[in-house]
């Protein structure tokens, strides 16, 4: 399978652990639109980022909100009124990041694919922008929901040793 392919894979893992948290358990729809990869990178005050590792892959998954979007949506989240990023916000965005992160892993686990995810870090104020590894291979996709856009940003490095799972990857 070609690298174009795998990071198909991936992204769709992503965005289907992102509408399902989002269906579940904040009663929202949202729309995904993968942008081009040349597109300038999304700017935003609020970022989750969750590193990936395995044997066949490493990488990184980053959650990124404007701060009003991010609020509401932890509001939705928590049940109740988030009016600050901290504490209440940030940890939401966590959590929030953790979960999209677990349900992708878990997808990719049912495809021969097995990853760990480190514990979620947010970036927190002014606008900022997430550069990736140029030895990545990344997609941004944006969110729209009724609480505002959001994107995701994922960044693959496929690697080619002998581990767990490659010998099928290989083959294909």
């Amino acid at each position: 399978m070609s690298e174009n392919g795998l990071d198909a894979i991936y992204a769709a893992c992503f965005i289907d652990g992102t509408e399902e948290l989002f269906r579940t358990m904040l009663g929202l729809a949202v729309n995904a639109c993968v942008l081009e990869t040349d597109a300038p990178r999304p700017k935003a005050d609020v970022s989750a980022i969750v590193g990936l590792g395995g044997t066949a892959a490493a990488g990184s998954f980053v959650l990124s909100f404007e701060r009003a979007t991010a609020l509401r949506v932890i509001s939705r989240f928590l049940g109740s009124e988030v009016r600050e990023m901290m504490p209440d916000g940030a940890d939401g965005v966590c959590e929030i990041a953790n979960i999209i992160v677990g349900r992708a892993l878990a997808l990719l686990r049912s495809g021969g694919i097995a990853m760990s995810m480190s514990i979620p870090q947010v970036i927190l104020g002014g606008v900022h922008s997430i550069a990736g590894r140029r030895d990545t291979q990344g997609k941004v996709v944006r969110f729209d929901s009724d609480l505002g856009p959001f994107t995701a940003e994922i960044r693959i490095r496929q690697e080619m040793n002998d581990g767990p799972g490659m010998e099928r990857r290989r083959e294909s």
